[in-house]
């Protein structure tokens, strides 16, 4: 299988070098494919060091224009057969055009913008391909060019800022022009306000806009002489004015405070005070009344009167014995709260009554014998089943008593 390929390429090889193929020598050994005999160890001249020996003749022999090609059948190798130019890859071997960008296409066909038809690099005939648009105001697309559009005589002088008189200046298309741009109406003037082919008047400073309108404090608003509307900040008022204090806007004025405010900023939560308010005027204000039990307005403060030792027991309940409590003011206390009367005694601050003996009830009533019916010592209707017998020789009961 190797001698017809070896065959051929050796036959490019000498169409290449110029050498006449079917000439010889007497001392010939060559063989009539062109090829010279193995010489015993199984390889070819070419494959020793002939053909092999040169690359480019390799890539031409198996059709290779780049990359690495397969020489195995002929020199048992691989050879590299170099790269493609620019603009082109490799692709198995053989350089391929590799088609140019959009941008590039439409520069190479002069193209700055719209569809576009035309050849690319690779020869290849593109239709309606999309250059883009066309950068700047006024600019159009015309056959592929961008073309500029040149602006009104009203864009002219709004794109220059101008609003009067002649103007010399080139348009947006770049090109000379002379516009007039108009002129002003009463009070300005064309450069009144200091700007060329500018509608002004020499206007007012932000010190007579205020004293013109009265003003001094604040932000004010409203027509200057020229008549524009304008925004100026009148100043600030001194403490304790402030600005539109005293009702009217844009002057300095104090609000005065309120009898409350003005006892609350002193402290006085009662009586009559009398004191400079916060607009630096002498006032005196009623600062109320004490509402608490007991309390009175002392120095413009409401204090509290410790009650007596009556009130205090008679507040607690308490009859008789010490008693130790917080008093109306919240103090604690120990107040006496009296004596119990009669057969009463003291407990837990109540006076409370124990009730006497029969022997004693009998006494007490002069009772001497038989039942007896009376109020005891605390006063409650008691009846004695017996006060006793009589014992003397002829004494019989009578009436309680004991008679002979």
């Amino acid at each position: 299988m190797r001698l017809p390929i070896l065959a051929l390429i050796f036959a490019t090889s000498i169409a290449l070098s110029g050498c006449n193929l079917f000439s010889s020598t007497p001392d010939d050994t060559t063989s009539d494919t062109g090829v010279e005999p193995d010489d015993g160890n199984g390889r070819t001249d070419a494959a020793d060091g002939g053909l092999c020996a040169d690359p480019a003749m390799v890539c031409a022999a198996v059709g290779a224009e780049c990359g690495v090609a397969s020489a195995a059948d002929l020199c048992d190798a691989d050879v590299d057969c170099g790269s493609c130019d620019l603009g082109t890859d490799c692709v198995t071997n053989r350089c391929v055009c590799v088609p140019e960008p959009l941008r590039a296409f439409c520069d190479r066909n002069a193209a700055q913008c719209g569809p576009t038809t035309g050849d690319d690099n690779c020869g290849t005939t593109r239709t309606d391909v999309d250059c883009g648009a066309c950068d700047g105001t006024g600019a159009s697309c015309d056959a592929g060019a961008c073309v500029c559009n040149p602006e009104s005589d009203e864009d002219f002088c709004a794109r220059l800022v101008k609003s009067c008189d002649v103007v010399d200046a080139p348009d947006n298309c770049g090109v000379d022009r002379t516009v007039d741009c108009g002129v002003c109406t009463d009070p300005a003037t064309c450069g009144g306000g200091g700007t060329p082919n500018v509608c002004g008047c020499p206007g007012q400073t932000d010190a007579e806009f205020c004293a013109a309108n009265a003003a001094t404090c604040g932000a004010l608003t409203a027509l200057d002489v020229c008549l524009q509307m304008r925004t100026v900040d009148c100043g600030a008022c001194a403490a304790p004015e402030t600005c539109g204090g005293a009702g009217v806007d844009n002057e300095c004025g104090c609000n005065p405070e309120t009898n409350a405010a003005f006892c609350g900023r002193l402290g006085a939560v009662c009586g009559s005070v009398t004191d400079v308010d916060n607009c630096g005027d002498s006032r005196t204000a009623s600062c109320g009344t004490c509402a608490g039990a007991g309390e009175m307005c002392f120095t413009n403060q409401c204090v509290c009167v410790p009650e007596d030792d009556a009130a205090f027991c008679a507040r607690q309940g308490a009859d008789c014995g010490a008693l130790t409590a917080p008093d109306n003011c919240g103090v604690a206390r120990t107040a006496g709260c009296g004596m119990c009367t009669g057969a009463q005694t003291c407990m837990a601050n109540q006076c409370d009554c124990t009730p006497e003996t029969d022997a004693a009830f009998c006494t007490r009533v002069g009772a001497q014998c038989d039942a007896t019916t009376a109020n005891d010592n605390c006063g409650v209707s008691r009846t004695v089943p017996t006060c006793g017998v009589c014992t003397g020789l002829g004494q019989a009961c009578t009436g309680n008593q004991c008679v002979c």
